[in-house]
């Protein structure tokens, strides 16, 4: 399966539109039929924000590999996607999970998770 149709799976299991599951990550419903139909590649922001915002796991929505979501559910406010949409390269995106792993120190799964996903970058 593809990762647009992974994509497509997870917003038609939430229920929701085009428009709204792309007003939740920062992007316009066009682009989610763009990346759904295969005719677009989300960016590695696009793919955090939707793990971040709906509880996917990253290995599942990159790969198919893995549980589809994860056990600790969405984690990130509207502002906290906002932000990660306007990072431009890999120190700033690196700065803002480090962020992130601040804000959840008390929290190991989801530490565990951003860790990894640092050392992936």
């Amino acid at each position: 399966m593809s990762i647009g149709k992974r994509i497509k799976e997870i917003r038609t299991e939430l229920g929701i539109s085009q428009k709204l599951f792309g007003e939740g990550i920062g992007i316009a419903d066009s682009y989610v039929s763009e990346i759904e139909s295969g005719n677009k590649v989300p960016s590695l922001t696009i793919l955090l924000a939707i793990a971040f915002k709906y509880g996917v796991n990253i290995e599942w929505l990159e790969s198919g590999k893995g549980e589809k979501y994860t056990k600790e559910g969405a984690y990130v406010t509207d502002e906290e996607i906002r932000i990660l949409r306007t990072l431009r390269d890999k120190k700033e995106l690196r700065s803002f999970v480090l962020l992130l792993i601040e804000k959840f120190k008390d929290r190991k799964e989801i530490v565990k998770r951003l860790t990894d996903f640092l050392k992936s970058i």
